[in-house]
């Protein structure tokens, strides 16, 4: 059997912008990818609301991407491919961000997961960097945070895909834009829709498939 760990933020946990809630657990794209793969996986979902990917959020405490990162790693090993979708929740405005940057963050990350005999046979796990859907305008009347730290995301917040498949392929890393497969919701601009979950979680595994590992 072989380890998969999706390494995310409230994206990858399920958060529902209509609801502000977590979605079923039979509803989460993790949850569906993991059926479409089958038992010959093992589906590891560490995710995060407000995960970003090194940098630290001054209003919201140990969501540093880095923060237990290799503990998590290292409690899960061995891990034949892991799976890393960060990034949206660098684009707030008050960590003053670019896409540049948010690449650089994921080559840490990268870093880490290497060289800590992570992977099967003490060696490297493989690596699948996911670029997030791009922020869109929502209506802060009806999300259930305040959306106003994402005010300036949606300008820059598209570059990250490009950012990330330059990162992935300096890196020797896989790599697969989300954009093209989910909707973002209209109520908060940041989470993926309902609608897409499972878009996404078919897409994800089927994808995966493909990759040797």
């Amino acid at each position: 059997m072989k380890t998969i760990v999706f390494y995310g933020d409230s994206n990858t946990w399920g958060f529902d912008a209509e609801t502000g809630n977590r979605f079923p657990y039979e509803r989460r794209w993790t949850t569906i990818a993991a059926e479409k793969l089958g038992g010959a996986y093992n589906i590891v979902v560490e995710a995060l609301n407000g995960r970003t990917t090194v940098f630290d959020e001054p209003f919201y405490p140990y969501r540093n991407g880095r923060f237990a990162f290799t503990m998590l790693l290292d409690s899960h090993h061995p891990i034949d491919l892991l799976a890393i979708m960060l990034g949206t929740n660098d684009t707030k405005e008050f960590l003053h961000n670019r896409p540049e940057t948010s690449s650089w963050g994921i080559r840490s990350l990268i870093r880490l997961a290497r060289g800590g005999e992570f992977g099967p046979g003490k060696g490297d796990p493989k690596i699948l960097i996911i670029a997030p859907p791009a922020i869109i305008r929502g209506d802060p009347s009806a999300a259930a945070f305040d959306i106003r730290e994402f005010d300036g995301a949606p300008a820059w917040s598209a570059g990250l895909a490009e950012e990330y498949k330059k990162t992935a392929r300096e890196n020797g890393c896989y790599f697969l834009d989300a954009a093209p497969v989910v909707k973002v919701s209209p109520i908060d601009g940041v989470h993926i829709e309902g609608g897409s979950q499972r878009p996404l979680g078919d897409w994800i595994a089927g994808e995966i498939l493909k990759l040797e590992f």
